[in-house]
């Protein structure tokens, strides 16, 4: 199954020879050697191999979050932006899988403020509660979610108005016009103001 995976999900990342394991000839010239993907399909590769994968990591978890968690951090901020009309919350719930299982980590959170009611939500973020195994003091992740609560400003809900499915349009429309880029760019920073605003006061 592995290795199916491996095989699959190699149209998310791309191959390059590392950046100081090539000589000046080898910069004007591209092919990726079987044995990098048997090596990956082994897991044996790693950073003093001299082929890469460079991967946006969704096919692990999609926040982007289970490194930082390796490292212990005591403040993991995370901005989602996935598509999730719904708010089924189905990349948390995919990093706090992973980092049970994989890490041996516990993150504890409360969602209810974020759920739909009438197509909006009570919050846009919330903050929750890092236990890392044989580690007394405890982390915090600062989750902040692409929402809609009623308190944005006219550019963001005309976008709304005219576009029902704003903030969650799919992700595969790369192309955005300018009324488009406007409306996410100024709902995240409303977003991560408002967050820190509350959390300031909440201290």
């Amino acid at each position: 199954m592995a290795d199916r995976l491996i095989i699959a999900k190699q149209v998310e990342g791309v191959w390059k020879r590392h950046w100081n394991r090539r000589s000046f000839g080898e910069l004007f010239r591209w092919q990726v050697p079987a044995r990098a993907l048997l090596w990956e399909m082994l897991g044996w590769l790693d950073e003093r191999k001299r082929w890469v994968n460079l991967s946006d990591g969704g096919h692990i978890e999609n926040l982007g979050a289970i490194e930082l968690l390796r490292r212990n951090c005591k403040y993991v901020i995370i901005g989602d932006g996935e598509a999730d009309p719904a708010h089924g919350f189905n990349g948390l719930a995919t990093l706090i899988r992973t980092a049970r299982l994989d890490l041996g980590v516990r993150i504890d959170v409360d969602t209810t403020k974020l759920r739909l009611d009438s197509g909006a939500c009570a919050e846009h973020w919330l903050l929750g509660r890092i236990n890392y195994p044989n580690q007394a003091e405890a982390g915090y992740l600062l989750y902040l979610k692409s929402s809609i609560t009623g308190d944005e400003d006219e550019v963001i809900r005309e976008y709304r108005h005219a576009h029902p499915a704003f903030p969650h349009e799919s992700t595969a429309d790369q192309m955005f016009d300018e009324a488009q880029f406007e409306a996410y760019r100024s709902l995240g920073q409303h977003i991560a103001e408002h967050a820190i605003v509350r959390s300031e006061v909440a201290e």
